[in-house]
């Protein structure tokens, strides 16, 4: 094939050139001469020979001469158009790199700027953690020395009250009078406030997150009045700023001297708490349905046992083996200990409450708690629509009549799933929405 394609090159330039005008002419004139050569007129043949060629060669260098200068012709426009197309290119290029220049030193000011704002930040927090620790020596030392106080008097004053008569009488009120000043201010310390200052309790407290929650710790201003209001009209409970703002502040403290936190905002928890104070006139059954270390709950009997009430938790969780090692913020595992430690330093005997380390859809838990009624039960399990489904299907029909179900993070965008459910339960023949705020959904069953 190559060879073919060799001789095509070599022949078919020639061939093609003889079909010409210039060609055909230059032919007959060979062949003219080649009979005159035949016909032994071999001179007249050689200059018929000379003629054609000198007839042929000055046009064909004129052929080429007009075919050279029209390829120049194009060469130079095309080189006048490259080098105008270039003179454009390095022209827009030192613009766009001007530009560059100009947002890489303003973005290098914004960045020695936002340097600045964090090196600021950084020093107002370590002032912050400062008058944290001086605070929490000003409050320390008050409380030991109190709680010492304390102990004397509440063992003075039944000494006096025993052996009262005419001559210590005096005494005994005083030291009572004592005693009651002293449990008030107490209260006051282990509440996080300063008996001098209770105007401000929690006012240098850092209130912007930890490094471990996600969530606020603090009503934003005017909250707590509009929760209480909230509430108070929907569950028929009495309820002002004020107390809502101590709910917060147990919460709080309840939360710091557990393992652990609350996945949830303060409004989510005090909401909690609010739904299992409307439980009317006897002990409250709650079942939990995904309880993490507790915290929510734990806030929960803190306010009922506040107010003389029993109070039986049930939990189903997986817990271990269910949450990845260290995935929570605090880094602490998630385990049946660690609930267990929690509910029992918010003062729950061990048969105030029972761990069912199981996931609900397993039939097992179902099994656990048949038969129960429970008052409240929360649903803050499986997050997707169909396990959130299941979980209200099992474990509803155990609600009491006048019951809340409280389903957890419905009002959040993160968890569509648990959306679904909610607006699904609304739209039900079934329920009603007593009432939805920041990320908490209470229901009851409708009245027939």
């Amino acid at each position: 094939m190559s060879l073919m394609h060799t001789l095509r090159s070599v022949v078919g330039g020639p061939v093609r050139w003889y079909m010409t005008r210039r060609g055909l002419v230059f032919a007959a004139l060979l062949v003219l001469a080649a009979i005159l050569a035949l016909a032994t007129e071999p001179v007249v043949g050689l200059l018929v020979l000379i003629a054609a060629t000198a007839f042929v060669i000055p046009l064909e260098l004129s052929s080429l001469r007009r075919e050279m200068l029209h390829k120049n012709t194009v060469v130079v426009t095309r080189l006048d158009h490259a080098e105008t197309v270039i003179g454009e290119t390095l022209s827009k290029q030192g613009a766009d790199t001007a530009e560059a220049i100009r947002i890489a030193r303003s973005a290098k000011k914004g960045f020695q700027a936002n340097r600045g704002r964090v090196a600021n930040q950084r020093d107002r927090f370590a002032e912050l953690r400062k008058s944290q620790r001086r605070l929490e020596s000003s409050v320390d030392v008050p409380m030991a020395s109190m709680a010492e106080r304390l102990s004397r008097l509440e063992k003075s004053a039944l000494s006096a009250d025993t052996n009262a008569d005419a001559a210590n009488l005096d005494r005994l009120n005083t030291l009572r009078s004592d005693l009651e000043q002293l449990q008030r201010e107490f209260k006051l310390l282990t509440d996080g406030a300063s008996p001098n200052t209770p105007a401000r309790a929690g006012a240098v407290t850092e209130k912007s997150l930890a490094p471990w929650q996600s969530f606020p710790r603090y009503f934003e201003p005017g909250e707590a009045g509009r929760l209480a209001h909230f509430w108070a009209r929907r569950l028929q409970v009495d309820l002002d700023a004020k107390s809502v703002e101590y709910l917060a502040s147990r919460s709080r403290f309840v939360e710091s001297r557990s393992y652990g936190r609350a996945a949830t905002t303060i409004t989510d928890i005090v909401s909690r708490a609010i739904v299992g104070i409307a439980v009317r006139e006897r002990d409250i059954q709650v079942l939990e349905i995904g309880a993490l270390f507790g915290i929510s709950s734990v806030a929960m009997a803190d306010a009922c046992m506040a107010r003389n009430r029993g109070f039986k938790l049930t939990v189903i969780d997986p817990l271990e083996g269910y949450y990845d090692a260290g995935s929570d913020y605090t880094g602490l595992p998630v385990t049946s200990a660690q609930l267990r430690r929690n509910l029992q330093l918010a003062g729950l005997s061990d048969d105030e409450y029972v761990i069912h380390p199981l996931r609900s859809d397993d039939p097992a838990a179902k099994a656990a708690v048949e038969g129960q009624t429970f008052d409240v039960i929360v649903v803050d399990g499986d997050h997707s629509f169909k396990g959130a489904e299941l979980d209200v299907v099992n474990f509803a029909p155990l609600l009491a009549d006048d019951g809340f179900l409280i389903v957890d993070d419905y009002g959040g965008d993160d968890w569509p799933g648990v959306v679904q459910l909610g607006q699904m339960l609304e739209n039900s023949n079934e329920w009603v929405c007593v009432g939805q705020v920041s990320r908490t959904g209470v229901f009851q069953r409708r009245l027939v």
